[in-house]
């Protein structure tokens, strides 16, 4: 009995995961046509509303995969794997601009619209993440500075600078050790 509920576990979670990563790679994939299209046919000033609405986006498949009541809606992991995903469909795209650009001078031309593009869109979606508050309630960022204070201000400060980039390290940590574990169940 505890066999087949282990097993049945073991779909549900191989299941979930799929759809969740599947997600994750189209809305990537999406992500990255629609900056590139911004690169070439729009301008940069707006980016901050863009990528607000795009966040919306993203967070609306993660509230469908944890359509259950009783489990909070997290954005974190969705949004990593998002710049996951980005990054790594930027970089394949790059690449592949790079290759034609070896016989064909549009190509080449592509390839450095869309190498500017990355570099616009980049510093300003990891900005995002770093300055927002959108993952945790902001107060409990100066909490754990104030604690902080009192052993070194200066020590302080730069977790309060950087405490976005902390708590994703220690999220992408935890996701590994995650992952881990399930490709340990799995196989």
């Amino acid at each position: 009995m505890a066999c087949c509920g282990s097993a049945k576990a073991k779909e549900e979670l191989k299941a979930g995961w799929l759809k969740f990563t599947l997600i994750a790679v189209l809305f990537g994939g999406g992500g990255l046509a629609s900056i590139t299209y911004l690169a070439f046919v729009r301008s940069f000033s707006w980016f901050p509303l863009y990528w607000r609405v795009l966040r919306f986006f993203l967070l609306l498949p993660f509230a469908w995969l944890t359509s259950d009541k009783r489990r909070p809606i997290a954005s974190l992991p969705v949004l990593l794997l998002f710049c996951l995903f980005l990054l790594l469909y930027s970089f394949i795209g790059l690449f592949l601009f790079s290759a034609a650009g070896l016989f064909s001078r549009t190509a080449r031309h592509y390839r450095r619209a869309f190498w500017a593009a990355l570099c616009r869109s980049m510093p300003a979606v990891f900005k995002e993440l770093l300055s927002d508050s959108y993952i945790w309630r902001p107060e409990l960022k100066c909490v754990i500075s104030g604690k902080l204070f009192r052993l070194s201000p200066a020590f302080s400060g730069l977790v309060f600078k950087y405490f976005n980039l902390i708590v994703i390290v220690a999220m992408v940590g935890l996701i590994g050790l995650v992952a881990r574990a399930f490709f340990k169940l799995a196989g």
